[in-house]
């Protein structure tokens, strides 16, 4: 069912509201770790369900998920702590949280760093004519706080682009230097008007609000509310967040 909204100006920024104040996790001094790339490489051999993450210019390594007995034996100490205290630590949580979502809705992650996490599902695309590159939609997800200066709290929001991967018929991924060299002419256009980037008539100007209502809200929506990684819930709003336009030509969010 295509999704509709009230007329205005849209982001693609969907609030998201955490059912508890505060979480319990683990945590140690930094100087005992410090490259986590090494600590996430030992957590991922033993199969423990483990997630560790330092909070840029802190000093202290937090632990959170079901697994912390593990972490507890290498020197981690239990600790409380409050959502609103720990902005970067949280939108780290609500990320894995989502990213957990997803994989139970059939997406996997293609990328993930800083933060960042592009969502594919493999089993769903469409192909061009000749059949030779498949087209798969994904969702590029980050999750951001923003200061609400009157409440003193700090606002989570996800934030959701479209992205694109292409395959060749034997799962090779591919780019547009590649499909323009290996294809024939006329392909790259193809797979420029399966992603929407073109209508018959040219460049398509509406790819952005159509991307939006067709693609992003519904995914979004899909995925509803979600657990935590380190225990309790949270919520994401099922519509984007709304731009108001001053009379000055200022915006508000």
């Amino acid at each position: 069912m295509r999704v509709v909204l009230d007329a205005g100006y849209y982001a693609n920024l969907f609030e998201v509201v955490l059912k508890d104040s505060e979480v319990a996790v683990v945590a140690c001094e930094r100087s005992k770790f410090p490259d986590l790339r090494e600590l996430r490489e030992r957590i991922r051999e033993a199969g423990q369900n483990i997630s560790v993450y330092a909070p840029g210019h802190s000093d202290t390594v937090f632990g959170y998920g079901r697994d912390l007995q593990w972490l507890r034996r290498k020197g981690f100490a239990s600790q409380t702590v409050a959502f609103q205290q720990q902005p970067q630590l949280t939108g780290r949580i609500v990320l894995d949280g989502i990213v957990a979502k997803a994989r139970s809705l059939g997406y996997a992650p293609s990328f993930e760093k800083k933060g960042r996490c592009k969502l594919f599902n493999w089993s769903s695309f469409q192909t061009t004519a000749s059949g030779e590159v498949r087209v798969f939609k994904g969702y590029d997800t980050r999750v951001f706080y923003l200061e609400d200066e009157a409440a003193s709290a700090f606002t989570f929001n996800l934030v959701v682009d479209m992205c694109f991967a292409f395959r060749d018929g034997r799962e090779q991924p591919l780019n547009f230097r590649d499909i323009s060299a290996r294809f024939p002419a006329g392909t790259v256009g193809q797979v420029r008007r399966i992603q929407g980037d073109l209508v018959p008539t040219g460049i398509n100007t509406e790819i952005s609000r159509q991307r939006l209502l067709d693609s992003v809200v519904p995914f979004v929506r899909g995925l509803g509310e979600f657990d935590l990684p380190c225990g309790g819930k949270a919520e994401i709003s099922a519509s984007p967040l709304r731009i108001v336009v001053g009379a000055q030509d200022g915006i508000v969010w």
